[in-house]
């Protein structure tokens, strides 16, 4: 996709507040241009894996169930 446009949305693969737990579903899960994304969720850090950049929901969601059939959990998350 086109490295220029604003990244608002991407589609969320994985989450888990074990890093290493992550890190072994990004490996796992054979879907390209995936990123591990770091959160702070009440005072914890929370480690994600997320596929694509988006500029809309819409485009996200047009791409979700490609994902979903490698990850039926995968949903589209705002950046």
């Amino acid at each position: 996709k086109n490295e220029n446009k604003k990244c608002l949305y991407s589609i969320q693969i994985f989450s888990d507040p074990n890093r290493d737990m992550a890190l072994s579903a990004q490996k796992r899960y054979d879907i390209p241009h995936t990123r591990l994304v770091e959160g702070l969720v009440n005072g914890k850090n929370w480690y994600r894996i997320r596929s694509g950049c988006y500029s809309s929901r819409s485009e996200a969601e047009q791409d979700l169930p490609f994902i979903k059939e490698v990850v039926d959990s995968a949903l589209v998350v705002a950046e």
